[in-house]
């Protein structure tokens, strides 16, 4: 999206979306920490990429949805 060629309405509009939104992030170390540690499994420990993306991914959702 180019923002310098939005019309006004489209801003407004954007703008509105922004104002809604309504989930706070206030930092990504909870995420960057369970990727870690299922990366830590995945070299360390002998766990398989596959199953360790997936439990990652599991946590991660869990996280978000809390």
């Amino acid at each position: 999206m180019d923002m310098y060629k939005l019309t006004p309405a489209e801003l407004e509009a954007f703008t509105a979306f922004l104002d809604g939104l309504d989930t706070p992030v206030m930092d990504d170390a909870v995420v960057m920490q369970k990727v870690m540690e299922q990366a830590d499994a995945c070299l360390f420990e002998g766990k398989d990429p596959e199953s360790a993306a997936a439990d990652a991914c599991r946590e991660v959702n869990l996280y978000l949805s809390e």
